[in-house]
């Protein structure tokens, strides 16, 4: 709030009939930082929005995937910076003469944009001048383009296929985990009505005639959609009442 301009500027702008202006002498001091923090706090908003990602399972799995590459993406980030900063001192320190760069500052920036690919065609012309400064940029280049960004795809290609395979199953533990944070604060009177909805005190009937346990929700399906060659339950005739023994199981069947 003490960045926000419209408070800075409501005197200036209630003498020009404008109380909600945001341009005044009296917020400029401020303006940049509030740039700075309205910014941030948008990439927040935004970033807020990946949860709704629960709602699918691809995409959640997708969301997954990602931030398990961060890991791979950071550390290719961190060894450009050193390989950035090892050739910056190192070409420093070769006392060449190159219009537009000096010092170790100017070097850094020249390898960080060219590590980007956003060198200015001046600055690589300056950069031919000197034989030296040409076999060291083009053993920068080299390292940077051939080794370390394609050993970014290789490691990328192996951790996302270490963690495909459980990438579903994690998308769902994710979005139960979700759910359960939110049900925390759900009202318990709306809660309690919920569960009543559900029934789940009634017995569940497999088919028609075939009544199972308690405790469930009866979700059908197309008969070919899990085809069972055997019937995997156990039946047993006679009283289901709790104080009744299971029969004994029949070795040979």
């Amino acid at each position: 709030m003490s960045l926000e301009p419209v408070i800075w500027c409501i005197e200036y702008g209630l003498d020009r009939g404008d109380p909600f202006t945001r341009s005044c002498p009296q917020a400029e001091p401020f303006s940049d930082w509030y740039g700075a923090a309205s910014a941030l706090a948008l990439l927040a908003q935004w970033f807020l929005t990946l949860d709704l990602s629960i709602f699918s399972t691809r995409v959640s799995a997708f969301v997954l995937a990602c931030k398990q590459l961060l890991s791979e993406a950071a550390l290719t980030v961190g060894a450009i910076c050193f390989t950035v900063l090892a050739f910056s001192t190192a070409i420093n320190a070769l006392d060449r003469q190159v219009p537009q760069v000096d010092g170790v500052q100017g070097w850094t920036l020249t390898l960080l944009q060219l590590a980007l690919d956003i060198l200015p065609e001046t600055t690589w012309q300056n950069l031919q001048s000197d034989v030296v400064i040409q076999i060291m940029v083009g053993a920068f280049g080299s390292l940077i383009f051939v080794f370390i960004l394609n050993l970014l795809v290789a490691q990328m290609a192996e951790s996302y296929g270490r963690v495909f395979v459980s990438l579903q199953g994690c998308a769902r533990l994710s979005r139960a985990s979700m759910v359960a944070t939110m049900a925390g604060s759900i009202p318990r009177r709306r809660w309690s009505a919920f569960l009543l909805s559900l029934h789940l005190e009634e017995p569940l009937e497999f088919n028609e005639g075939d009544i199972g346990p308690a405790g469930g929700v009866r979700v059908l399906e197309p008969a070919t959609a899990h085809q069972v060659l055997e019937d995997p339950i156990l039946r047993f005739g006679g009283s289901t009442a709790p104080e009744s023994p299971w029969p004994e199981p029949d070795e040979d069947q």
